[in-house]
């Protein structure tokens, strides 16, 4: 599962079945990360919050979190910061919705994600049909797991029975309708 477009600030992502990150990768100067979480889809229900923080707090010990370094950031001029982040517990009320931004390509992307409101578009970022997903999701309604699955047709408009049309996109000039679908994952 990859996140896109993350900036270091008061940024908080809400992960079902978190097990750890494989990898970051600053995407441009101005500290937009992409983060690639492990998840374990067999544990679904139990959502993350994951909390950034772009220097090591200050509060360490017995009854303040464990902040793990994720590593370093390039940041607009030259300058170069720590990531760390917390794993916490999603709180009960107080969350306004949020936006993830998922990668991929239409067809090979599933993701999960607690609370989802909506989904608000889609971006095509290369010639080779990579999109961006925005989704939007409330932290309330963490506990209600989405399966999102995008896909793509062409050369025809053939999207599913319940499925949202997301729009078209062009991989290497060539047109693909892509569509999204949505499961509510049981619990176990």
């Amino acid at each position: 599962m990859s996140f896109d477009g993350l900036y270091i600030g008061n940024e908080q992502l809400l992960i079902p079945g978190f097990s750890g990150f494989e990898e970051m990768r600053t995407m441009n100067e101005f500290s937009s990360l992409r983060l690639y979480a492990n998840y374990d889809d067999a544990d679904l229900h139990q959502v993350s919050a994951i909390t950034f923080a772009s220097a090591e707090p200050a509060q360490q010990g017995i009854g303040f979190p464990v902040w793990n370094l994720l590593g370093l950031v390039h940041a607009y001029g030259g300058v170069w910061y720590e990531l760390y982040y917390t794993i916490g517990t999603v709180p009960a009320s107080g969350n306004s919705d949020k936006t993830m931004v998922f990668v991929g390509q239409p067809g090979t992307m599933q993701f999960y994600v607690p609370g989802l409101v909506a989904i608000d578009g889609i971006h095509q970022t290369n010639d080779q049909g990579e999109v961006e997903v925005y989704v939007r999701a409330n932290g309330d309604n963490a506990a209600e797991v989405h399966q999102v699955t995008i896909g793509g047709s062409r050369p025809n408009r053939e999207i599913p029975a319940g499925a949202t049309d997301l729009g078209i996109i062009h991989p290497w000039g060539n047109w693909q309708y892509v569509y999204a679908t949505d499961t509510i994952v049981p619990a176990a």
